[in-house]
């Protein structure tokens, strides 16, 4: 489970900072310096392509000019929707000689949008690759700056000859912030190189022989040598912007951390070069006022997929070959060769045991059809490169078996986020729409489906244009003409939460919270309307005494409340900002669901107490409140699971569900093993001790959500499809064999005496019948 909204993508810390030195550290004459401001804009003049926004930390206020002036010079050089937040620091540790120091906020690897995703994208390069920011917590770049006496603060390019032009340091370091970096490093003892997370600038780095940097060994001498030998820049558009050549790196024979491969060469790009403003040393007196065409050309290359090395060897054989379960064909998963970097596997050769036909594939997965329901099949696995073949590697045995059957409801919504009750004695579906960006509902009557579109569409009657196409939960108050559909989801345009109210004719609609005036503080006990981000989940119940509905703020990870009473919101915190009273500490409602019975609500939900490097929960809670009233005094508290010597992490999805008045929850689970991989479906009784554990046929994938649940069967995501698990008998069923959303939602409806999955697939709102 990741510390985010769903993270489909892995996340690592960036340790290694791009420094800028002083080309003489016996520089200036003690107490020459300048403020001189003029009005900014001397940095070259070109329209703008991007967003930088700045946070000082300790900056004087007479070097902040200067320091934005170096920043916004990059705004015409470097491509992205996303804003580049950058956090600047006055350091007064910086070691003798050095300028400035930078580095991005994190690395990025295997997101949506990646050029390759074996690669880690500095975070400003992987948000514009990737259209989104994939940390809004955290700055795409950090940036030090070294408190010196000698300085040049001006923004008009005219430093003294013993000054050093503080806008062009920075120009400098935002450079590296953005992906100018590598991340290769030397120990001098044994002269061994590593680099465990190479960046698209070590794809591009490459020998005299044509060997890529990011193929060599980890550690190895071998990489030692070669960041201390010559390299050169191998991507296309850098050399067309050397005229053909391939731009020479930095690499003197003594490694310099922060320095050495980071930068162009400096006696290839002298000072007083277009191209001298990414070397490694700065003069006095010495004016950049552009990034260079090599360098912008470079931050280009990094955006494509880099093509491969020189192969040497033979490959090794493929690693975690398995065959899963599919309908009509089989799923074969495998991880690279161990020397898979060095050897430049070309393809992947498939080939049935039993049939012998083959086929090709470039990575894993490889799907196999024509093959039989029914039958039993397995598979052998080679790696090719051009010098040859690995060995074989056997899969398992699986026998392929047919899905459910299926029925459209909505062929034009790809319905990631879904819920369903019974209004008016009609089954109903709400529904997401994220190309439109709509919240759609669906209600059966007299045996078919009609399709209204809620929100997303208008601003006339209180709706809304923005995206609306977020999490969303429904609730049902009164009965015969009284009888009220209550619809809660999200704007994740203005990140609010958003309510309708229908009577079976007229859609009433207002905004529930997330439009306060100011993020309001988890430490204060009377609660208002926040402008806190609170789009990523909800769940609404229904008691005597008024309609409820609970929300994650993401802003500060807490789970807070509203209940609607007399026409009017009031507001709480359920949980997530204390250790007294049965609260937790914890980050709350990531997921979480919410359930009535007997006149008491019953909220799950998942905490996630500690996590690591790539932001993945090592340490949580599946969590439980309950009341009977709606008073924020009345909540009580427990944990149905924690981490422990059997269990890593819970609650990586959850379900509650009520079976004659005994309610029933239930979550995926990992083990130290697994972790950060649930492996375990566990459920129980509310008022009992122990989770039942669920075993899981590996043969149909990992396990993951969407988890659903009623009283016999338990749908959830495997190897991101959908399967169904017999309480009883703990068989596993494929329901259907086509990719389900990351972190959709999926339901059990009822339609007569006939049970239905449903579920987003493929684009389409579909029911799967058994």
């Amino acid at each position: 489970m990741s510390a985010g909204n769903a993270l489909s993508f892995n996340s690592a810390p960036a340790t290694i900072w791009g420094a800028l030195y002083a080309e003489d550290p016996l520089f200036a004459q003690e107490g020459d310096t300048s403020t001189t401001q003029v009005e900014p804009g001397t940095t070259g003049e070109r329209p703008a392509r991007s967003s930088f926004e700045l946070t000082y930390v300790n900056i004087p206020d007479r070097a902040k000019a200067a320091i934005e002036e170096g920043v916004k010079a990059w705004e015409g050089y470097f491509e992205s929707k996303v804003p580049v937040n950058v956090a600047a620091y006055w350091d007064r540790t910086a070691p003798y000689g050095v300028l400035g120091t930078a580095r991005p906020g994190r690395y990025f690897n295997n997101f949506e949008g990646a050029p390759d995703r074996d690669l880690w994208y500095s975070s400003a390069l992987a948000n514009s690759l990737a259209g989104r920011d994939l940390d809004p917590r955290n700055p795409e770049i950090v940036i030090r700056i070294s408190a010196l006496p000698f300085w040049y603060l001006g923004t008009d390019g005219k430093p003294g000859q013993s000054q050093f032009d503080l806008v062009s340091v920075v120009l400098h370091e935002i450079g590296h912030g953005l992906g100018f970096l590598s991340n290769a490093d030397f120990i001098s003892y044994n002269s061994f190189g590593t680099m465990t997370q190479p960046t698209p600038f070590d794809a591009y780095a490459e020998l005299a022989d044509g060997r890529k940097l990011r193929d060599l060994p980890s550690p190895s001498q071998e990489l030692g040598t070669a960041i201390t030998s010559t390299l050169y820049w191998s991507g296309r558009r850098g050399i067309a912007a050397n005229n053909g050549a391939r731009p020479l790196l930095y690499t003197p024979k003594t490694f310099e951390v922060g320095s050495s491969v980071s930068h162009l060469d400096e006696n290839a790009f002298i000072k007083g070069s277009p191209d001298a403003a990414m070397t490694p040393n700065l003069s006095s007196g010495e004016v950049l006022t552009t990034p260079g065409p090599i360098a912008e050309a470079m931050i280009e290359d990094m955006k494509q997929r880099p093509p491969a090395g020189a192969a040497f060897g033979l490959p090794n054989e493929a690693r975690n070959v398995e065959a899963l379960v599919g309908d009509g064909r089989a799923i074969i998963t495998f991880d690279p060769p161990s020397n898979s970097r060095s050897a430049q596997v070309n393809s992947y050769i498939i080939t049935n045991v039993q049939t012998g036909d083959s086929l090709e594939v470039a990575e894993s997965p490889a799907l196999f059809s024509g093959l039989k329901n029914g039958e039993p099949y397995s598979f052998d696995v080679i790696a090719r490169n051009d010098n040859g073949k690995s060995p074989v590697v056997r899969s398992n045995t699986v026998k392929p078996e047919r899905g459910w059957r299926a029925t459209v409801i909505d062929p034009s919504a790809d319905s990631r986020y879904l819920a369903h009750t019974k209004f008016k004695r009609n089954t109903v579906v709400a529904y997401t729409d994220s190309k439109s960006g709509d919240v759609k509902l669906a209600t059966y009557s007299d045996g078919r489906w009609v399709r209204t579109i809620v929100d997303g569409n208008s601003n006339r009657s209180g709706r809304t244009t923005n995206d609306v196409s977020g999490y969303l939960s429904l609730c049902v108050s009164g009965k015969g003409e009284k009888e009220r559909l209550h619809l809660f989801y999200t704007d994740l345009t203005q990140k609010d939460l958003r309510y309708g109210q229908f009577d079976g004719t007229r859609w009433r609609y207002e905004v529930v919270d997330g439009d306060g005036p100011k993020v309001q503080s988890y430490e204060e006990r009377d609660r208002v309307r926040t402008a806190s981000d609170v789009s990523v989940s909800n769940a609404c119940a229904v008691t005597k005494d008024g309609l409820q509905v609970f929300y994650r703020d993401e802003s500060q990870g807490i789970l807070l409340g509203a209940v609607r009473s007399r026409n009017t919101w009031f507001y709480e915190i359920v949980d997530g900002d204390k250790r007294t009273g049965g609260r937790s500490i914890g980050d709350v409602g990531f997921r979480l669901r919410a359930i009535t019975v007997g006149g008491t609500v019953y909220l799950i939900y998942d905490s996630i107490l500690v996590v690591d490097a790539n932001r993945d929960a090592t340490q949580g809670e599946v969590r439980l409140a309950k009341r009977s009233s709606i008073y924020p005094e009345d909540w009580s508290y427990q944990n149905l699971e924690v981490t422990g010597e059997l269990v890593a992490v819970p609650g990586y999805d959850i379900s509650i569900t009520a079976q004659k008045n005994k309610v029933f929850g239930s979550w995926l689970s990992s083990t130290p093993l697994t972790r950060p991989k649930p492996d375990r479906l566990k459920s129980r009784m509310i008022s009992d001790v122990d989770a039942t554990v669920a075993g899981f046929a590996d043969d149909h994938g990992f396990l993951s959500g969407p988890l659903a649940e009623d009283a016999n069967t338990s749908l959830f995501g495997c190897e991101r499809r959908l399967c169904a698990m017999e309480k009883k008998s703990l068989e596993v069923r494929l329901v259907v064999d086509q990719e389900i959303a990351k972190g959709a939602v999926s339901s059990w409806i009822t339609l007569g005496k006939d049970r239905y999955a449903v579920v987003g697939v493929d684009g389409k709102l579909t029911l799967f019948r058994p």
